[in-house]
């Protein structure tokens, strides 16, 4: 099993008691380090040209194929919470690291950071010349625990599935040029799913959350954040529709990639 970066663990736990029948019920808790000093998040989001590039979710090999769904959810949470940014997508930059010929840099790259943590500056650097950034963004996936409890009345009839789920998961912020972390954030989220059949996908949920709580520490320099909610069915499937799914408006004076 490979190391979890410590200082981006997100834990998710999804715990069953207390929930409401054929609702939700979420909790987060967050804790966000500038490791130099505070990030004003418009010279990084909203530069011109892009100077900042997110780079394809991290995950355990265990959850290699889960790699795709941390890039959707968490481009999902970005754009909602930074509408009108430059930052180029996790497809952008797959992009550009092929034209550029450093793919197998970043493979080699992000081997090694899941491993140990830490990215080697002598690749970090290529690659942020590759996307033309001078920050890159890594959300990391790191393990997750499902399970699902029935609740049978007499005669053995389910009326209801309860669908908890754990989840890990990271952020960090670096700077390619000189190889330093400079904001990074940890996170532990709980929701719970009860309902006549446990609709939904608890791990979309529980990501989104996750991301949610760790861009807004990031976007108002917060040092962690604590979230507590019940919601019905409607409202969560509504918070985790399509609010951030639209492409993002170029600025009036950004010139053409």
């Amino acid at each position: 099993m490979h190391a979890i970066p410590a200082a981006f663990a997100c834990v998710v736990v999804l715990a069953c008691s207390g929930c409401a029948s054929e609702g939700f019920e979420v909790s987060a808790h967050t804790q966000s380090v500038a490791y130099r000093g505070h990030i004003d998040p418009s010279l990084i989001l909203r530069a011109v040209p892009a100077s900042t590039a997110i780079l394809p979710g991290q995950t355990q090999t265990t959850y290699g194929g889960l790699a795709s769904h941390v890039d959707a959810t968490f481009l999902l949470s970005f754009n909602a919470a930074a509408p009108g940014h430059t930052v180029l997508t996790p497809g952008e930059s797959i992009a550009r690291m092929n034209a550029a010929g450093v793919a197998r840099d970043w493979q080699a790259l992000a081997y090694t950071y899941g491993q140990t943590g830490v990215m080697d500056q002598e690749r970090l650097t290529k690659i942020g010349a590759a996307l033309g950034v001078r920050h890159v963004v890594v959300p990391t996936l790191g393990y997750i625990v499902t399970n699902a409890e029935q609740q049978v009345q007499p005669f053995g009839i389910t009326i209801a599935v309860t669908t908890w789920v754990s989840v890990y998961a990271s952020l960090q912020v670096w700077h390619v040029e000189r190889g330093t972390i400079e904001w990074s954030s940890t996170a532990s989220c709980s929701v719970a799913i009860e309902a006549a059949a446990a609709a939904g996908y608890p791990i979309h949920q529980a990501l989104r959350k996750c991301w949610d709580q760790m861009l807004t520490d990031l976007l108002e320099n917060r040092r962690g954040s604590v979230m507590h909610v019940r919601m019905s069915m409607e409202a969560m499937q509504e918070s985790l529709g399509t609010d951030a799914a639209s492409p993002r408006p170029a600025p009036p004076d950004a010139a053409p990639r």
